[in-house]
């Protein structure tokens, strides 16, 4: 399999997700197919969870022959892409039968970088996640702001609170040498309050992906984990234009297959 991805924004997310992916899991399985990849994993303490979902269509060109799995070591990958440059393409390549996976960035304008990973066996299963209808469903937020107000706020302690409660969200924490913060913001109005608390440092790693996209989506519950969704579709992605000409007027917006990762934060008990 093969895939190439040039276009500046997605090279930038594509490099966002490697750095950061590190602080999530250790290794993980890419799952190809001829429609897209697919990724997920764990915190070793399995207290939050990640989803990739990618099309074959996001990429600028995707070759997949056979369905396949590849393993490979969060901690290189961001070592590699470390050294990627502005400008610089990003092509993947994993050959039938081989054991390594082949990594090239190049630009017409800078020296060309190759790397040979390791294809690693990793023997773990997928999990499913149910559909669920959550109390709090798909609350849009600046991905920027929720990022700064989460580092501002973790300084006070090793949990966070999440209150939603009439037409306000509500982050605090509180330590008894530190003090206590809260954040208070309006947004639309709930059927029911809910109070949950979450990890300090489980949320600042989802939100380093911040740059990923203006905004995110928070969806929670009594009963379910914290769900944060960073879609990563352009809106040049859901355009097909009549004879696939830019310039006509006649377009018509797609139903594309997901483009997102997708971050579960398992609520902590309170004493």
């Amino acid at each position: 399999m093969k895939f190439t991805i040039s276009k500046k924004e997605k090279v930038k997310q594509i490099s966002v997700i490697l750095n950061n992916l590190k602080n999530i899991s250790e290794n993980i399985n890419i799952y190809f197919t001829k429609d897209g990849l697919y990724a997920q994993g764990m915190t070793s303490c399995h207290c939050s969870f990640f989803e990739l979902n990618l099309s074959d269509s996001w990429f600028n060109s995707y070759e997949c022959s056979d369905d396949c799995v590849v393993g490979v070591n969060c901690e290189i990958l961001f070592k590699c892409i470390s050294s990627l440059e502005d400008g610089q393409e990003i092509v993947f390549e994993y050959p039938r039968g081989s054991d390594k996976i082949l990594l090239d960035f190049s630009s017409d304008k800078t020296a060309s970088k190759h790397f040979e990973l390791p294809q690693i066996t990793i023997d773990t299963e997928n999990l499913e996640v149910p559909e669920v209808e959550y109390d709090v469903s798909d609350l849009v937020l600046n991905s920027e702001l929720l990022n700064k107000w989460v580092n501002q706020i973790s300084i006070f302690g090793e949990e966070i609170k999440f209150k939603f409660t009439d037409e306000n969200m509500l982050l605090s924490a509180a330590s008894v040498t530190n003090g206590k913060m809260e954040i208070k913001m309006k947004t639309e109005k709930w059927d029911n309050d809910i109070e949950l608390v979450y990890g300090t440092e489980y949320l600042k790693n989802i939100c380093q992906f911040s740059k990923l996209n203006t905004d995110l989506e928070i969806s929670t519950g009594e009963e379910y984990p914290l769900k944060i969704r960073y879609d990563l579709s352009q809106w040049c992605d859901k355009i097909n234009y009549t004879d696939n000409n830019p310039s006509d007027v006649m377009c018509e917006v797609e139903l594309i297959p997901d483009n997102s990762i997708i971050f579960y934060v398992a609520p902590k008990n309170e004493d």
